[in-house]
């Protein structure tokens, strides 16, 4: 951790913001086309179903500021920022990927001529105060090197750090609980944060009623630190309100935690066609959180 230097840089206005800031007339106002403070996670390429067009599509759809990608394919998701960039709505993306693949080996979609790994997707115009960077979890699970990306925004007019990560998967809760240990040591020096991501966990730190399933102790570290998901529903304490990111499953497994000053409205759950993780998208404010369970759409 000690490798995770804060590098300041600035941000440069351009077109994504720049209408809004110049009060220009119709034809400017049409490629603001992003919703500022709009936050989206996804895990695109779940079960080896991801295609470039997916990608697109779902970007169009909701217009984040923000884009947060797990196991994507790194050519799919450049060829989306191309396409995107080129379409009429002129959604201009600066993008940076993750400094090593998910996978080790090239076991891919035969689509994916790249490799799976984390990427962020950020609306030209957005200022960004510390680059983003990746880091390493320090031990390694037997199929992945999980990782996570962090980076320093502006969201609701407040600094926000930005942590997008996958954590271990299967029966691995001993690496999940302390992979969320490690990023909550990074916590305390930013009061306002947000982790997104598939944490591959169910929420729950309470005990559930007798007919449920156990509790699932590794999400203790982000409650102790007082995260808050987009689902006010999914939190310690079992609610059958919380909404399942898994298609077909039920399961919640796909975050938009956020902690400080900054909080999540109203949050969308995407119905997607890769029939493994729904898209997550809210959009962040500094005033009072949304009391409403995420919405499948």
């Amino acid at each position: 951790m000690a490798g995770l230097a804060l590098l300041m840089t600035a941000g440069v206005m351009t077109p994504a913001f720049a209408a809004q800031e110049e009060g220009r007339g119709s034809l400017a106002t049409q490629a603001v086309s992003v919703k500022k403070n709009r936050i989206m996670s996804w895990n695109s390429n779940g079960q080896l179903n991801g295609t470039t067009q997916r990608l697109v599509d779902q970007i169009v759809r909701f217009k984040p500021q923000i884009v947060l990608l797990q196991e994507s394919c790194r050519n799919e998701v450049n060829e989306a920022a191309a396409i995107l960039k080129r379409q009429p709505l002129h959604l201009e993306y600066e993008v940076f990927h993750s400094d090593w693949p998910d996978l080790g080996d090239p076991v891919h979609d035969p689509a994916c001529t790249g490799q799976l790994e984390q990427a962020i997707l950020v609306a030209k115009g957005t200022k960004i105060d510390v680059a983003p960077e990746t880091a390493l979890y320090r031990e390694a699970d037997g199929l992945e090197r999980r990782k996570f990306m962090m980076f320093q925004t502006r969201l609701a007019g407040k600094k926000v750090r930005i942590f997008n990560t996958q954590l271990s998967d299967g029966a691995d809760a001993d690496l999940r609980h302390s992979q969320l240990l490690q990023l909550s040591e990074l916590v305390p020096g930013t009061p306002n944060s947000i982790i997104a991501g598939d944490l591959n966990a169910q929420p729950w730190t309470a005990p559930k009623p007798p007919q449920m399933p156990l509790y699932y102790w590794e999400m203790a570290p982000v409650w102790a630190n007082g995260f808050r998901d987009a689902d006010p529903y999914c939190g310690q304490s079992y609610d059958r309100r919380c909404n399942g990111t898994q298609v077909g499953v039920g399961k919640k497994f796909d975050y938009l935690l956020s902690r400080g000053a900054v909080k999540t409205k109203q949050c969308w759950l995407g119905n997607t066609p890769n029939n493994d993780h729904r898209v997550v998208v809210s959009d962040v404010t500094a005033g009072p959180a949304s009391r409403k369970p995420c919405k499948v759409i």
